[in-house]
């Protein structure tokens, strides 16, 4: 038995895989950088028994042009952002986000080609599918799973409200479909006299680019229907899925949902984000609380229900052995939806299930089983 991982040597997740790896067998686990692999490097034969991992691309600025790049010949429609080196980083600007997903569909694809009869830690095309939020929800609904009312993928601020017309709905949250950690979310509501939405983005003018993103560590509210107009096409403009905005359920003065890290088919680590606001993801002043203290809170039944929800959501990707699923309980009928799932939703630092850390369960679950 060896493992392969695709992953940025730089990384936290990189770190605590290999860690886990060594733990386990008494070996470094063989490895390939992304920007290595995107500029030509040969990919490892695949020898019998291998177990790949692809880890996240994510935060590293030579990965992230090395995408764009494969991506650009694959836009038909949307933002076409440049592929000249000339292309400077510029922290928390949301780049073409679909540009982006394109190139990483390409590069998986040749990844899953080259893998063939190999053990998959997470299959290619279920990375896709969950890098793809309107896609993702649909499966999940088609399975049963317990999802937010769908509105589709809005192609500009008017597009959006006519969908809500038609749903009879005054409540939504506008996501990146091919986003992350909240990147250019939005929630709006609107009533009769008035509109307001909440957004992790602000907005600036990039001239014969039109309007320019930034994610932003504080969430910004708009209450001028000029400016909601402007920021919701922006938005639309990188392809986006809206959904009806479910009120979360309450604890301890905030609103919260929950990050189940689902392993082998069973929810294993389980994290609640407490806010107070309508965004739970840390780095926007959310707190955790631990799976013992969200037990208590719910009880055995409501808990155990949850974690379920997030199981039934993984099983609809049978090839891949973990994600991140993050669930929301209902305020008003305490059901839990299932909000997303995320295929690299597993870094979790410091938070154990039974003593052990997600990156060996994994690993442990992957030498066990052989799925």
């Amino acid at each position: 038995m060896s493992f392969f991982c695709l992953l940025n040597p730089e990384s936290p997740r990189a770190v605590s895989f290999t860690g886990a790896v060594f733990e386990r067998t008494g070996e470094i686990p063989a490895s390939m950088a992304w920007i290595d692999f995107l500029r030509g490097q040969p990919l490892p034969a695949p020898e019998h028994g291998l177990i790949v991992r692809i880890d996240s691309p994510g935060k590293n600025w030579l990965v992230e042009k090395a995408l764009l790049a494969r991506g650009a010949p694959h836009i038909s429609s949307g933002w076409l952002e440049t592929n000249d080196e000339d292309l400077q980083e510029d922290p928390g600007r949301i780049i073409a986000s679909s540009q982006h997903f394109q190139g990483l569909r390409h590069a998986l694809g040749q990844v899953a080609q080259h893998f063939q009869n190999v053990r998959w830690m997470q299959y290619p095309d279920d990375i896709l599918v969950m890098g793809d939020k309107a896609a993702c929800h649909a499966q999940l609904e088609a399975s049963g799973v317990r999802v937010p009312r769908s509105l589709g993928v809005p192609h500009s601020f008017d597009d959006l409200m006519a969908r809500m017309d038609a749903a009879g709905k005054n409540r939504v949250f506008l996501k990146l479909c091919h986003g992350s950690s909240a990147s250019g979310t939005v929630a709006l509501e609107r009533s009769a006299s008035r509109m307001q939405a909440f957004s992790t983005a602000k907005m600036s003018d990039g001239g014969r680019c039109g309007t320019l993103l930034h994610n932003w560590r504080a969430i910004t509210r708009y209450d001028n229907q000029h400016d909601i107009r402007r920021l919701v096409d922006a938005v639309c403009r990188h392809r986006a899925h809206a959904e009806i905005w479910i009120p979360k359920a309450g604890w301890q003065g905030r609103r919260f949902d929950v990050r189940i890290v689902v392993i082998g088919g069973k929810a294993r680590h389980v994290v609640a984000r407490l806010s107070e606001g309508p965004f739970t993801n840390l780095q926007f002043g959310a707190r955790r609380a631990s799976a013992e203290d969200l037990r208590a809170h719910l009880g055995e039944r409501g808990f155990t229900a949850m974690c379920e929800q997030a199981e039934r959501a993984m099983a609809c990707f049978p090839r891949s052995l973990y994600g991140g699923v993050d669930v929301l309980i209902d305020a008003h009928k305490q059901l839990a939806h299932v909000l997303e799932l995320n295929a690299f939703g597993d870094l979790l630092p410091n938070v154990r299930h039974e003593g052990r850390d997600t990156y060996d369960w994994e690993v442990a679950q992957v030498s066990a089983t052989g799925t």
